[in-house]
């Protein structure tokens, strides 16, 4: 079978999980990268059979030269590991004995790589990430005379910062919260539901003061039919006429909604005010759930609540994620309350010695 129809039954057969949607998304563009390999490699034409298992590094290489980071050459490595595994179960390419352990050997080290990665990125974060960046994005000055998008772009920029502070949400949802949406926090007091794109989860947000003014004074501003909180603003700046539906549907120009890679270069932008512009590790619209995670979770907040919050399936994942480490002072504050001397305890007072 030619690697190209290998590829192929791996989509129409491999079973991914019901709660990673994006999942198949992303293997998908990881392995059309690896057929773009194969091409330039002159082995797409081979059977899938010819495949050792030295071509999972050799496509690592490959992404190295085209410029892609390491944190996309993990994942479609990840993906193309994958899709190894399950041809040699299919039988379709066997690997000798001692290339097996390699094979298991990076399987495994793929794995410990994500867990460690997880945490670090947790500690990257400072305390006061989500108060200092939307310190920075309300600094920014609003521009004068008559240059409508630089004004639109700023008032975006505070309006995203203080939503993603509030919210903590995965910035392809933010990117789709609705003026619907928003109507409804306001109607019951800056409390709303989103659908999580990526597990199907409900995360269930606040959204504030701060950012109920940003977000207002945004709107304002642009005085569009568009049903989207965040869009893009065109070149000019200037509204086009058009109904919501005609806006919904819309990918690119005046009143679509934002992509996330522009929402990205907006965090980052801010973020190097901020911190410095040579400080990129912890900077990112995710940084902002970070943060938000672990802000709930000094604050005594319990695991099931913040679940909830983030859109978790289960606790778990926002244990591992977020809370990886026991909360000290807490455990501190209620080792004191117990430990408190016999005479102390109101529940020791009446008893007889």
């Amino acid at each position: 079978m030619k690697i190209q129809q290998a590829v192929d039954v791996f989509f129409n057969e491999f079973h991914f999980p019901r709660e990673s949607k994006n999942t198949k998304r992303t293997y998908k563009t990881a392995l059309n990268k690896f057929l773009q390999y194969a091409d330039d490699d002159h082995i797409l034409m081979k059977d899938v059979s010819s495949l050792d298992s030295s071509i999972i590094n050799r496509f690592g290489v490959w992404i190295i030269g085209k410029g892609l980071s390491e944190y996309t050459q993990n994942i479609y490595e990840s993906a193309l590991r994958r899709a190894v595994n399950f041809w040699r179960i299919k039988g379709w390419i066997t690997f000798s004995n001692d290339e097996e352990k390699e094979t298991r050997l990076a399987m495994r080290i793929q794995s410990k790589k994500k867990q460690s990665a997880g945490s670090a990125r947790v500690g990257r974060v400072p305390e006061d990430f989500g108060d200092k960046m939307a310190s920075i994005a309300d600094s920014q000055p609003l521009p004068t005379g008559n240059n409508r998008i630089a004004l639109l772009k700023i008032l975006r920029s505070k309006a995203l910062v203080h939503f993603l502070r509030a919210t903590g949400l995965r910035i392809g949802d933010a990117c789709r919260f609705s003026r619907s949406d928003y109507q409804n926090a306001k109607a019951h007091d800056g409390y709303f539901t989103l659908q999580m794109q990526k597990t199907g989860s409900l995360a269930h947000c606040l959204i504030g003061e701060s950012a109920v003014a940003a977000i207002e004074r945004y709107l304002k501003e642009r005085g569009d039919a568009s049903p989207w909180v965040f869009i893009q603003h065109g070149r000019a700046g200037k509204p086009r006429t058009g109904t919501s539906q005609f806006f919904r549907t819309s990918i690119k120009g005046y009143g679509a909604k934002i992509s996330p890679k522009t929402a990205w270069e907006i965090i980052r932008g801010i973020g190097r005010q901020a911190y410095g512009y040579k400080t990129t590790q912890f900077i990112s619209p995710h940084a902002f759930r970070h943060w938000h995670a672990q802000s709930l979770i000094r604050a005594g907040a319990q695991l099931e609540d913040v679940q909830s919050v983030l859109g978790h399936s289960t606790p778990v994942i926002t244990k591992q994620i977020y809370a990886p480490e026991p909360n000290l002072s807490r455990i501190s504050e209620t080792e004191r309350l117990i430990q408190r001397k016999p005479e102390q305890n109101p529940n020791n007072e009446g008893e007889n010695s």
